[in-house]
């Protein structure tokens, strides 16, 4: 729409012209604590694809999905009150990536593709390590985030794109035992929908746990509940399990590892009743190695099976390689480049330079730049 395109460009303006003169060193000491935090974020980035493809687009990406251009990628502004003991969290977001985030939602709008967060969180204690909250979050899963200025690389992964869900709605209860172990238990709508159920009635519910020992973090995620099928009015029981460890054994190396298993029952593949299983599984490895205070390297690595194709419309394995490079400019301003290869065992995955022809594989290099403030 032509409104949200001038909002986005008016709102990254905006954080450019302010981003120098927001800090927090300004603040006097003496000023109470506020218990509202905000910030924000906005990217753009261009992308070269070797293969020239045809449809002018990459291929197995999230959101930096444009060949040959530059284009902006996410707008994200947020607003967050302490719970104290009622609290809450908002992100809105502008610009392409927000459009693709929401691409599934059965309840798709203009409203809500600007709404990647919205819920309500309550103490069940006086510590506040026990809280409850409602309305719409993003997903529990996976090692990266929407935002590419949380990642160490800017493209998202396959694992993040394709094997787990963007956001849930509904309601979560935390228990955390100290300040890093914790149990969490929700109740959702689905995956990727802001209030129609995806399960024909039925709701989601989940369970994750997070545990840190010294320098290595562990976090387990289960998600079950019906879900659509391969053509979208058939249902199935979908079980995801999404395991993540981080290893971080000095300031200078940090390192992810992320498996994802994920089933579903009663998907209809093809013409007729008959329906089956389908499933898919995938590992990914991070590296980041931080060259000085304003600069570092990460490298990733990852597989992905579709077994029955329900991922990719084949079956096949798809596997991705990934170099970064990120340099901070300052404490709001930063560039990264990238270079990327992904790959298929199934030949005809990936457009080519020639109309209608693909081929196995595709290569990328890439330059981003990211603004942001926290």
């Amino acid at each position: 729409m032509k409104w949200t395109r001038a909002v986005s460009a008016v709102l990254a303006l905006v954080m450019i012209i302010a981003a120098p003169v927001w800090s927090a060193d300004d603040e006097d000491d003496d000023t109470p604590v506020s218990p509202y935090t905000y910030g924000g974020s906005a990217d753009a980035y261009y992308s070269k694809n070797f293969n020239n493809p045809f449809t002018g687009m990459n291929t197995l990406r999230a959101f930096d999905v444009r060949d040959s251009r530059i284009d902006l990628g996410l707008i994200d502004i947020w607003l967050e009150r302490a719970r104290t003991p009622i609290g809450f969290r908002v992100d809105l977001q502008f610009g392409p990536t927000s459009n693709l985030v929401q691409a599934f939602d059965p309840n798709k709008s203009d409203v809500m593709d600007r709404i990647q967060q919205l819920y309500v969180s309550a103490n069940t204690n006086k510590e506040g390590t026990h809280y409850f909250e409602f309305g719409k979050w993003v997903t529990m899963h996976g090692a990266e985030l929407i935002e590419p200025v949380d990642n160490w690389l800017y493209t998202r992964g396959l694992l993040f794109t394709w094997a787990i869900p963007f956001y849930h709605t509904g309601a979560r209860y935390w228990n955390y035992f100290n300040d890093h172990d914790y149990v969490m238990v929700n109740i959702t709508q689905g995956w990727n929908t802001s209030f129609q159920d995806n399960g024909d009635g039925d709701a989601s519910f989940g369970i994750s746990f997070g545990k840190k020992a010294g320098p290595v973090t562990y976090i387990l995620n289960y998600q079950g509940g019906n879900e659509p099928g391969a053509t979208g009015t058939d249902f199935g029981f979908r079980h995801l399990l999404d395991a993540v460890v981080t290893y971080d054994p000095s300031p200078l190396w940090n390192f992810v590892f992320n498996a994802d298993y994920g089933t579903q029952d009663g998907v209809n593949l093809g013409p007729g009743p008959m329906s089956t299983r389908v499933s898919w599984y995938g590992v990914s490895g991070m590296t980041k190695y931080q060259i000085d205070g304003q600069q570092y390297v990460a490298f990733r690595a990852e597989v992905l099976r579709d077994k029955e194709g329900f991922l990719f419309g084949t079956p096949q394995t798809a596997a991705s390689v990934s170099l970064g490079y990120t340099r901070h400019i300052n404490k709001y301003f930063q560039v990264r480049g990238e270079v990327r290869h992904d790959w298929s065992t199934f030949g005809s995955l990936f457009p080519s330079g020639v109309p209608g022809a693909f081929q196995g594989g595709e290569t990328t290099v890439g330059i981003a730049t990211i603004l942001s403030y926290q």
